[in-house]
């Protein structure tokens, strides 16, 4: 067995653990809105434009786009919760001028996923958390460059990413709460697209049944 269809598998196996889990657990929902900071590839696209001949040549990137999340979790003691949640991005961009024309090129970025929740009280309303996760991303290209005439093609690309974040959840009544959080994925996309660690900063709510 090949180490992608054992990555495949840890992500079925968690998932079916997971939705095991679930029928003897308190469930919640939640959104979570913030950024997320990748590494476009600059100086790589930069000296592809040169090789083809470019000259003048004049590029930026935007490498942080917003991201939001939304899902349901499940807490199975007042220490563990599990959590299934969707994730979206915005654009990223790669932007590049030359004498005779331009280039431009875009990607964004969406995936599901599970994860395992470890919480340690602070106060009585405070407490911190920490997640290991499992998330099955697609990653969509696009790329247009304008020089005597227009060419543009696109790619899609798909992984299995593991997830680390870590964050602080206060309490506003028995049925809801606030969270702000700091997530890592690693490795999203594959070699049709490149692949790129994203770091994502975001605050967002949750809400008990």
């Amino acid at each position: 067995m090949g180490e992608p269809m054992k990555i495949k598998s840890c992500l079925l196996i968690l998932l079916a653990l997971v939705t095991a889990s679930c029928f003897a657990a308190e469930p919640y929902v939640i959104g979570m809105f913030g950024s997320a900071k990748v590494d476009v590839e600059q100086s790589n696209n930069d000296a592809a434009l040169i090789a083809a001949g470019a000259t003048n040549l004049s590029s930026s990137v935007t490498d942080s786009a917003g991201l939001v999340k939304i899902g349901v979790g499940f807490t199975l003691t007042p220490r563990i919760a599990v959590e299934l949640a969707y994730v979206h991005s915005g654009d990223y961009a790669y932007h590049a001028t030359f004498t005779g024309g331009t280039a431009d090129v875009t990607f964004s970025a969406s995936g599901f996923g599970a994860s395992l929740l470890g919480f340690a009280p602070l106060t009585e309303t405070a407490s911190l958390y920490g997640r290991l996760g499992l998330y099955n991303f697609d990653v969509d290209a696009k790329a247009t460059v304008k020089a005597a005439g227009v060419a543009s093609a696109s790619r899609s690309g798909n992984s299995i990413s593991p997830e680390v974040g870590f964050g602080i959840e206060f309490a506003l009544s028995p049925t809801s709460a606030i969270r702000a959080e700091y997530d890592f994925y690693s490795s999203i996309g594959d070699s049709s697209t490149g692949k790129s660690d994203v770091n994502v900063l975001s605050v967002g709510f949750l809400f008990r049944f």
